[in-house]
């Protein structure tokens, strides 16, 4: 099973949760996941923004703003509530 694949499934089983993701660059979010089925398709995951710790953007990134995040871009995903490791991409 490919990466992209792995993290297709563990967010479609995470939906509605609070996770934080670690992009690659070293962007950091704590995000709700709002909808994955573009996960499959398109490669990306629709979340909510809980908080933004780590962004290189110029712009504001508010809490409670749509964000869509690119699953080639993931590479940790931990569930807030428990601070359980649910996905971690191997380099």
């Amino acid at each position: 099973m490919s990466a992209r694949e792995e993290l297709n499934k563990v967010l479609s089983e995470l939906k509605g949760e609070a996770v934080r993701v670690s992009l690659e660059g070293g962007e950091l979010y704590d995000l709700e996941i709002t909808a994955t089925s573009e996960a499959r398709t398109g490669g990306t995951c629709d979340t909510t923004v809980i908080w933004a710790i780590k962004t290189l953007t110029t712009r504001g990134i508010e809490t409670g703003s749509s964000m869509r995040v690119n699953l080639d871009d993931v590479t940790k995903v931990e569930v807030l509530k428990n601070a359980r490791c649910v996905f971690e991409r191997l380099q």
